[in-house]
């Protein structure tokens, strides 16, 4: 970061600079055909990588925290034995470093969802929402009812199926869904019934869609 700030400052550039210096676009840009479609692609391509890299670059400090907590929780039950109960301050030690690395790592989604409601401009306690709901093992319990799975990896559908990309693609939906109902939904029934029917239309695809495919 730091050297990226020197950096464009001795270049004298700003870091939304995507063209060449004296680059006339218009000019370039009809001339060309194919080099207006290479453009388009490889902004497309540039916009998709910064939407990823700004939804985890925030995660980086908990994935440094819960690597280093939970190498050090493996450290105290090396040889794979985990301290019992009653062995005193060993198992506080393993327990606690556990803790300390878990509590990221167990919440990781909601955190995705949060950053990814903020890049895709949706209420952010809706994206932590979708986050949250996709670890519930309520969605285990009911692909096994309608015989979409049995809880095993290989399951249809089950709890975390999906992972944190089927968590960005359900966000970038809520965006849609809540830019939409917003709109149509009139002024007074906006607080309760917009964040309720984008949940409850976006939860549904998410669910039985967007977690299964992904």
């Amino acid at each position: 970061r730091k050297v990226t700030d020197e950096f464009l400052e001795l270049a004298q550039i700003t870091e939304s600079t995507d063209m060449e210096p004296g680059m006339d676009v218009s000019k370039d840009w009809k001339e060309n055909k194919a080099i207006n479609k290479a453009g388009l692609k490889q902004t497309g391509i540039k916009t998709l990588l910064r939407h990823i890299a700004n939804i985890f670059t925030p995660l980086i400090p908990g994935f440094i925290v819960y690597g280093i907590c939970v190498a050090i929780a493996n450290l105290i039950a090396f040889g794979n034995v985990a301290p019992q109960a009653g062995d005193g301050f060993k198992y506080v030690a393993h327990q606690l470093f556990t803790a300390l690395g878990q509590g990221f790592f167990t919440y990781l989604s909601i955190f995705v969802g949060v950053n990814a409601a903020k890049e895709f401009k949706v209420t952010p306690v809706l994206g932590g929402m979708i986050g949250g709901i996709s670890g519930m093992a309520n969605i285990t319990n009911i692909a096994v009812e309608i015989g979409w799975g049995d809880g095993t990896l290989n399951a249809v559908l089950r709890a975390g199926k999906g992972g944190v990309l089927a968590v960005i693609l359900g966000v970038f939906l809520l965006g849609y869904l809540e830019r939409w109902i917003r709109k149509h939904l009139p002024d007074v029934m906006d607080t309760v019934f917009t964040p309720l029917l984008t949940i409850l239309i976006g939860g549904v695809i998410y669910i039985f869609a967007i977690m299964p495919v992904m």
